[in-house]
């Protein structure tokens, strides 16, 4: 998925056939290696603090807006680039922490919420989320959008993923609208920060800012 993925499977004979397809993959031209590490090198610092703040979510606002969606996501066939490989290896170690991080944060956000009952993405008893994103689910698209506007205006970045995969699949992949729940979900769905890198007062800042918009935009919960 994305910029480097895993397969597991009990069965040895499909591991060994889907190694066989891995190794039968091209390997990154060294032009390819540095193109793609300076890309990911600046989208990183753009989505980072004090960048995204400053300049990063403007990008970011422009280049969806002109870049078709078969162009921000290309299928590439070839080897995981080494750059990739080496990120890894290098934050493997540390990957429990950051989810502690960031479960800790959604367990804020739940507790803390002053949210209509079903905005909120629980954990069901049998599941354990990475919480790699941090959802909140609006009646509409619209209010969606009018708490993303009041969040910006606090300072808080928000993110409204996936959004123009129902139009892109569409049009480059054959979708034929056969998956209406996911549609509605990605019309009415708000990403707040979460991410393990986040301060606590932080999260407490995000959380005071999403309950006043709550407030002064939708009625009150009983």
């Amino acid at each position: 998925m994305g910029e480097g993925g895993a397969l597991f499977s009990e069965k040895k004979d499909l591991r060994a056939r889907i190694s066989e397809l891995t190794e039968s993959l091209p390997i990154p031209t060294c032009a390819e290696e540095i193109k793609h590490t300076i890309m990911t090198y600046i989208r990183s610092k753009l989505r980072s603090q004090p960048w995204w703040g400053l300049v990063g979510s403007q990008i970011w606002t422009v280049y969806n807006k002109r870049t078709e969606f078969a162009d921000k996501s290309p299928i590439v066939l070839s080897r995981i680039f080494a750059s990739d490989l080496a990120t890894i290896y290098r934050r493997l170690p540390q990957l429990d922490s950051m989810i502690f991080s960031q479960r800790a944060n959604a367990a804020y956000f739940e507790q803390n919420l002053r949210l209509a009952p079903g905005m909120l993405c629980f954990e069901g008893p049998e599941a354990f989320y990475n919480r790699f994103m941090y959802p909140i689910i609006f009646p509409s698209t619209e209010q969606r959008d009018r708490m993303a506007a009041y969040l910006r205006s606090h300072g808080v970045g928000t993110s409204r993923p996936y959004g123009e995969v129902i139009t892109g699949a569409a049009e480059h992949y054959g979708y034929e609208g056969d998956c209406p729940s996911a549609e509605r979900t990605l019309r009415r769905a708000l990403v707040i920060p979460s991410f393990y890198t986040l301060k606590s007062k932080v999260i407490k800042g995000i959380t005071r800012h999403v309950n006043k918009g709550y407030v002064e935009f939708f009625p009150p919960v009983d």
